[in-house]
């Protein structure tokens, strides 16, 4: 009884993901190009200076 209610689980699933997919594509193409202010501020922190990068290789070996 178990293995058939999974049957029907993965049978109703299947469509939903494939609408899913498919309707993914249109907003993506709706959308401005001007990116989202939330986004500009996370790509204002400052990279990893090499002397760190090192000092973590250095760890690992």
């Amino acid at each position: 009884m178990p293995k058939s209610s999974q049957d029907n689980t993965f049978k109703n699933q299947t469509p939903q993901a494939e609408m899913t997919l498919k309707n993914a594509g249109v907003p993506l193409e709706t959308e401005p190009e001007a990116p989202a202010p939330d986004i500009q501020p996370a790509t204002t922190t400052q990279p990893t200076p090499l002397e760190e990068v090192e000092y973590i290789y250095d760890v690992g070996e």
